[in-house]
């Protein structure tokens, strides 16, 4: 799954835990319905740092490439 995609599904979650402990009117369906906003709220936060990493590694690789292509190896 992409970045984008995890944040999406995790954006469905945070809302459908809003809408759980709305409409729940027993305090167990509001506590599923916080538990589901929560991990929807961990998984955008997740995602962000996937697509920070995705970027560091895509950056790594090019500068790789680059350097082959200069015919330098790593620095000493």
């Amino acid at each position: 799954m992409t970045p984008k995609q995890i944040a999406i599904t995790s954006t469905g979650a945070i809302v459908l835990g809003c809408l759980i402990a709305w409409l729940g009117t027993t305090t167990w369906l509001d506590s599923i319905g916080i538990t589901v906003g929560g991990i929807g709220l961990v998984g955008v936060i997740s995602a962000a740092f996937y697509a920070v990493g995705q970027s560091e590694d895509r950056e790594r690789a090019a500068d790789e490439a680059a350097r082959r292509d200069r015919g330098t190896g790593p620095p000493v």
